[in-house]
């Protein structure tokens, strides 16, 4: 709607337009307007403008976007008051020529890419509240809760880009008058999001990226108290260095992440000791690991669902419990250690997974296959893995690649295996997918 929405900030359309015509990035909007004015203009300030957070520049910014677009009044570059209702009209009449102007140009097909078209479409940004409260902080959790469930399922790969877009809504938010009671909650249900945000990325590989949106949580637990929300973004951190071979930073981030672990929940408790148990078994401490995963069932059995956030009673379950403790123990059973208890829980989480886990699922045969094929029987490890690739190919995930990389190595040793041979020929196939 060309409108603007009671409640709504509406984008300035017409300045971006202008800005556009000419070619200018913001930031040389910034600079020669400054030039104008004599003293710098911050190139954000051109993106608030655009945006619609300031809709009314002073007089003397006025006049210099006047002379340096050419324009002859504030209308013609979508500058209104708030507080004037003809002001407003004015500015209105003017973007629905503008649009209308451009229609008969919309209805052609055209020939530019899909990919340059979406882009376009999309480079406005959506309009925000002016007043932000407890309805908008369920609508972010809203959208953690839909991005879990897509995540969990078809991997990061189809969610990320996604989160992306929802991040920079969310983070918007806090730009207009939030309430003073809905403040903390929005700092957390925004550091929520970031920490899947982060997951995500990690899953698909882009770990800087991970790191980022980590520090997005990390802040906004710091500004709503939020010890949960500390823990969960300290602790996956923990998951990645480990995942990447680092068992000494593993250890370090899944420790500090139980700071005042008083304050957090019997299952969330669970969930940071079995992260530990992994740094342990990163870092071949095979004794420090299994006490490690004895504390966490133990947290795990204290833990009463009542006592419990909804969504930490259908994410730590039994089987991501058991998952957990396999992934743990992993690097100590390809080398010989502790085989049957990791393969154990390997396969007991690969049987208890719901059909909403697949790439868990996934990832725990592939890596109890690799662990069969290297310590077990290899007849066993292709029906195994033969279980993990039929659930592969809807799973978009780097680390479900990787996974099926070290399933191929290990593979390969015993090609005289029948059914080794056409197994290692379907994984090639299933990675150019995943």
């Amino acid at each position: 709607m060309l409108r603007r929405m009671e409640g709504k900030r509406a984008p300035n359309f017409l300045l971006r337009q202008a800005r556009q015509a000419r070619r200018e990035t913001q930031e040389q909007t910034a600079q020669t307007v400054g030039e104008l004015l004599d003293h710098p203009v911050d190139p954000e300030y051109i993106g608030r403008l655009e945006r619609g957070v300031v809709s009314w520049p002073n007089a003397g910014h006025r006049s210099a976007f006047r002379t340096h677009f050419g324009v002859a009044s504030d209308a013609e570059l979508g500058f209104y008051c708030r507080r004037s209702e003809s002001s407003l009209r004015e500015a209105d009449d003017v973007r629905r020529r503008a649009f209308l102007s451009a229609l008969p140009l919309a209805a052609m097909p055209g020939t530019e890419p899909l990919a340059a078209l979406v882009s376009l479409a999309n480079d406005e940004p959506t309009p925000m509240p002016r007043r932000v409260g407890l309805e908008q902080v369920e609508q972010v959790r809203a959208v953690v809760t839909q991005v879990d469930q897509l995540s969990h399922r078809f991997g990061g790969g189809v969610v990320r880009e996604m989160l992306g877009a929802q991040m920079r809504w969310a983070v918007d938010l806090l730009d207009a008058h939030v309430d003073r009671a809905a403040s903390d909650e929005l700092h957390s249900a925004i550091g929520d999001l970031a920490a899947y945000a982060g997951w995500s990325s990690h899953d698909v590989g882009a770990d800087t990226a991970a790191q980022r949106y980590y520090q997005v949580a990390l802040r906004c637990a710091e500004q709503a108290d939020d010890w949960n929300l500390r823990a969960e973004a300290v602790s996956d951190m923990a998951r990645i260095a480990q995942y990447g071979g680092d068992g000494e930073t593993a250890l370090t981030l899944s420790q500090q992440a139980q700071v005042r672990s008083d304050r957090l929940t019997p299952l969330r408790r669970a969930c940071l000791v079995a992260v530990e148990a992994g740094a342990h078994g990163q870092r071949g401490d095979a004794t420090a690991c299994l006490a490690a995963l004895g504390r966490a069932e133990e947290h795990f059995t204290a833990a009463d669902p009542a006592n419990e956030t909804p969504g930490m009673v259908a994410f730590y379950s039994s089987a991501q419990l058991a998952g957990d403790s396999g992934h743990a123990l992993w690097p100590l059973a390809v080398r010989g250690q502790h085989v049957h208890t990791a393969a154990d829980r390997l396969r007991r989480a690969a049987n208890s997974y719901s059909a909403g886990y697949a790439r868990s699922r996934t990832l725990g045969l592939a890596r109890l296959a690799s662990l069969t094929f290297a310590q077990g029987d290899p007849a066993e490890a292709v029906i195994v893995a033969t279980d993990a690739l039929d659930g592969a190919g809807s799973v978009h995930s780097h680390r479900v690649a990787d996974n099926l990389i070290e399933l191929h190595r290990v593979a390969g040793r015993h090609r005289t295996v029948p059914g080794v041979v056409p197994l290692r020929q379907r994984i090639t196939r299933t990675l150019a997918a995943v």
